[in-house]
């Protein structure tokens, strides 16, 4: 979030859990941020309205459509049910591929969020390291006119998994 709002401020979807972390749930909330509760099947409806209002009044916002964190070095299917709104609100997609390098180039184990890891052993596992460099990737605008939120989704996937097969770590920007 905070080294996609470094390039461009953008709102983001996120987890509802979040709103609740010290300090990183205060930020993240100032920050035009919708929150899903991922354990409501309704609440994907009411974000995918909030998106459309969102995007419908020239806003950006990004989801991270693979709905859960991994190491980076594979991608998982997108979910493809917020894809809808950049589809009813007639916005293009713009893929993004986010990935943290290590100070040899490769990419960092040290970012890798996933499993029991807590918020503050990432920080930890972070500030620990020798360096560490995001690399941003801005793919070509994927148009929604005649495709399924599905067909945007595998879209937006395949952008994303071919235009760089060395370093994975997908965002979708709606």
């Amino acid at each position: 979030v905070f080294v996609i709002n470094a390039i461009s401020p953008l709102g983001f979807v996120c987890k509802d859990e979040i709103r609740s972390w010290p300090v990183l749930g205060w930020l993240v909330a100032r920050n035009d941020t919708v929150f899903i509760r991922r354990s409501s099947r309704s609440s994907a409806g009411e974000v995918r309205r909030q998106l459309v209002g969102s995007l419908a009044c020239g806003r950006s916002v990004m989801v991270f459509p693979e709905g859960t964190t991994t190491d980076g070095r594979s991608m998982l299917p997108f979910r493809a049910a917020l894809f809808q709104a950049a589809i009813d609100a007639g916005r293009p997609v713009k893929p993004v591929r986010l990935s943290y390098l290590d100070h040899t180039g490769e990419l960092s184990d040290a970012t890798a969020f996933i499993g029991d890891t807590t918020f503050w052993q990432s920080v930890c596992r972070i500030a620990r390291a020798p360096r560490t460099l995001a690399r941003v990737e801005l793919l070509p605008a994927v148009p929604t006119g005649g495709q399924t939120r599905r067909d945007l989704a595998l879209t937006a996937h395949t952008s994303i998994s071919g235009h760089n097969a060395d370093a994975d770590g997908p965002d979708a920007v709606l």
